[in-house]
C-alpha cells in the first residue's frame, strides 16, 4: 500500500515542476543609459547620471533606477516616478508608463532583440524620457538619444547572420530622372532598409522615414511582410511620387492606387521597380489580414490565448492540490475504498491536465484555419 502511495506522490511531484518552471522569472539582461549632463545642460547640478532597466522573460521590467552623483558629491539613487525630484537637485522627472508589463519599453526591446533607443529631454529642469528617440524637442530644451547594448545577460541573445531580401533593386524614376536603389535586410530580429540615390546611401529601420539628400522615402505599413520575406525579389514595387521640396514623402508600396485621374498622371507619379505585370497580378499581391490575431495585444484572439495559457498552468496545480487532499484523507482514514477512489480521480485529473496543455495549440490551429479560409473565400 505504502509503495503505491509513494509512486503516486512521485507522479504528482513531476507534474508540479512544469508550472513552476513556466512561472519562473528570469532576467534577460540590463540596459544602462549613460546620460551626458553637459549635453543636457545639467552639469551645474549633476556630475554623472545613468538609468538602469532590467528586462525579464515574463515581459516585465525591474530594478529601474536613476543612479549618479551631484557636483557636491551626493549620491543619486531613485526609482523613476512622476514629479519626483532627483535627490539634492532641482531636476524633476516626468515618468511615463513605458516600463509597465508589455509596455512600450519591452515592446521596443523585443522588436530590436536588444536594448531600445531612449531619448532624454531636459526642458526647464524637467527631465523627460521616451522610447525610440523620435520625440519633438522644444527650442528651450536639450536632448540626448542613447542606444546601449544589453549587459549582464544571464541568457545569451542568439546572433544570426544578416539576411538580405530585396537586394539593391534599382529603378529609374522618369519623373525625377534619377536611379533609386532599394534593399531590405534583417538581423537578430532588426528589420532595416537602405535607399541609394545619386551615389549616396542611407539605412534606417523598417518603419522610419529614410531621408537622404533632398529626398525622403517611407514604406507603406501594409507591405512590411512582403518586403521582409523570401517573396521580396519576385514582388512588384512602386514609388508614390511626392514633391520632396515641399516636405512630402515618397511612399514605397506593392500595388498601384485605385483612384488615378488619367494615364499621364500615372506615368509621372508612379514608377515600377519590378517587371511589368497585368491587372490580374495586382490582386494576388493584396494582403489578407488575419480576422482573429492572437499576437495583437488587447484583441479578442490575444485575450483568449492568454486565458488558455493561464488555464494550462493552473490545471496541473489543481491536480496536485486536489489529489494530495484525497490521498491524505485515504491514508488517515485507512479506507481501501477511499484510496481506490482517490486513484481513479487522479487518473481522470491527469488526463484533464494533459488536455488543458493541448487546448491552446488546438485553438491556435483553429484560428489559423479560420484566417486562411476567410482569405481564400472572402
Amino acid at each position: 500500500m505504502m509503495k503505491k502511495i509513494s509512486i503516486y506522490f512521485i507522479i504528482l511531484f513531476c507534474i508540479i515542476i512544469v508550472p513552476f518552471e513556466t512561472c519562473a522569472k528570469e532576467s534577460l539582461g540590463t540596459c544602462v543609459y549613460e546620460l551626458n549632463p553637459e549635453q543636457l545642460s545639467m552639469s551645474n547640478q549633476i556630475m554623472n547620471l545613468k538609468l538602469t532597466v532590467t528586462i525579464y522573460d515574463d515581459h516585465s521590467t525591474g530594478q529601474r533606477k536613476f543612479l549618479g552623483t551631484t557636483i557636491d558629491g551626493d549620491s543619486i539613487d531613485v526609482k523613476p516616478a512622476n514629479n519626483i525630484f532627483l535627490p539634492y537637485t532641482s531636476i524633476s522627472l516626468k515618468y511615463t508608463k513605458m516600463f509597465d508589463k508589455d509596455g512600450k519599453f519591452y515592446q521596443a526591446y523585443e522588436e530590436r532583440n536588444n536594448c531600445p533607443t531612449m531619448q532624454f529631454i531636459n526642458d526647464m529642469n524637467f527631465l523627460e524620457f521616451y522610447v525610440n528617440g523620435n520625440h519633438y524637442v522644444p527650442s528651450t530644451a536639450k536632448s540626448q538619444t542613447i542606444t546601449p547594448e544589453i549587459e549582464d545577460s544571464s541568457s545569451e541573445i542568439p546572433s544570426s547572420p544578416k539576411v538580405t531580401y530585396c537586394n539593391n533593386r534599382i529603378r529609374t524614376l522618369d519623373s525625377l530622372d534619377i536611379d533609386v536603389g532599394f534593399t531590405t535586410t534583417e538581423q537578430n530580429g532588426i528589420k532595416e532598409y537602405t535607399i541609394e540615390i545619386l551615389g549616396n546611401s542611407n539605412t534606417v529601420k523598417y518603419n522610419e522615414i529614410n531621408a537622404i539628400g533632398n529626398y525622403a522615402f517611407k514604406i507603406r505599413e501594409e507591405d512590411y511582410d512582403v518586403y521582409w520575406s523570401d517573396s521580396c525579389e519576385d514582388a512588384h514595387f512602386y514609388i508614390a511620387g511626392g514633391n520632396v521640396v515641399s516636405g512630402e514623402v515618397m511612399t514605397i508600396q506593392t500595388i498601384k492606387p485605385e483612384n488615378w485621374d488619367d494615364a499621364a498622371e500615372e506615368d509621372a507619379e508612379w514608377e515600377e521597380l519590378g517587371e511589368d505585370v497585368s491587372s490580374e497580378d495586382f490582386d494576388k499581391n493584396i494582403e489578407c489580414p488575419d480576422i482573429i490575431d492572437i499576437n495583437d495585444v488587447g484583441s479578442v484572439g490575444w485575450l483568449l490565448n492568454t486565458i488558455l495559457n493561464y488555464i494550462k498552468i493552473i490545471g496541473p496545480i489543481l491536480v496536485v492540490l486536489l489529489s494530495s487532499i484525497d490521498f491524505i484523507k485515504a491514508v488517515v482514514g485507512t479506507d481501501e475504498k477511499t484510496m481506490k477512489e482517490a486513484q481513479s480521480k487522479l487518473i481522470i485529473r491527469l488526463v484533464a491536465a494533459v488536455c488543458l496543455f493541448l487546448v491552446p495549440t488546438l485553438v491556435q490551429l483553429l484560428l489559423s484555419f479560420i484566417n486562411a479560409t476567410t482569405c481564400t473565400f472572402g
